[in-house]
């Protein structure tokens, strides 16, 4: 994958970098074999970290995490404990769900009043899909990627906030992970003044609060 491709990185040092302050406990949302979530409380970011996993991959997060839960947050919450979480990851996630508006209005009752939530989406208004369906007439599929086979939700900047937004949400950051200083694209974006930002940006990273 590209080097602007940065949600490929389990370790996620990427959200890391800015995630402030000491959190009790730590919800990670598809947290796959754990090796993120396991990583905040080694590097004590965080005193006890739970998952959230359906496929196979909870057999090895329960090995590293507090506790593992097999629930799909768009139909249930069931077995999850209500108000408990100081800091819930959704890390590239919401796209994978059926119903990620459902799920986040579940995830805002798992959060305690001061928690936070930080979401990690990609972007469909990206060049990279938007110049193929406009040239070609093409909106092709792949393994990994913007277009991710097993991606059946899309945002875009706006959009994804008006769904925090929906959800009960207040969204205090945003910013994007794929405009490291000095990158291409942060030369590009830089060469035309920020006028095509929207079609650069290649993932959003949302810190948001219940409102």
């Amino acid at each position: 994958m590209s080097s602007e491709t940065p949600f490929y990185d389990n370790r996620r040092a990427d959200v890391q970098a800015h995630l402030s302050g000491r959190f009790e406990r730590v919800l990670d949302v598809g947290c796959d074999v754990g090796t993120f979530a396991a990583s905040l409380r080694r590097d004590k970011v965080a005193t006890a970290v739970d998952g959230i996993e359906l496929s196979s991959a909870a057999l090895e997060a329960e090995k590293v995490l507090n506790r593992v839960y097999r629930v799909d947050l768009s139909h249930s919450q069931e077995g999850l404990p209500q108000a408990s979480y100081d800091l819930v990851l959704c890390l590239d996630v919401l796209e994978h769900m059926q119903d990620p508006w459902a799920a986040l209005g579940r995830i805002h009752s798992l959060l305690r009043p001061d928690g936070q939530l930080v979401v990690s989406l990609p972007n469909v208004r990206n060049f990279r899909v938007v110049l193929p369906l406009l040239m070609k007439g093409r909106w092709d599929y792949a393994r990994t990627g913007l277009l991710d086979r097993t991606h059946l939700r899309f945002f875009t900047r706006s959009t994804a906030r008006e769904m925090l937004e929906a959800a009960g949400f207040t969204v205090t950051r945003d910013l994007s992970l794929s405009m490291a200083r000095f990158s291409k694209t942060w030369w590009l974006n830089a060469l035309t003044l920020g006028f095509f930002r929207g079609f650069l940006d290649y993932q959003y990273l949302f810190f948001a609060k219940p409102a």
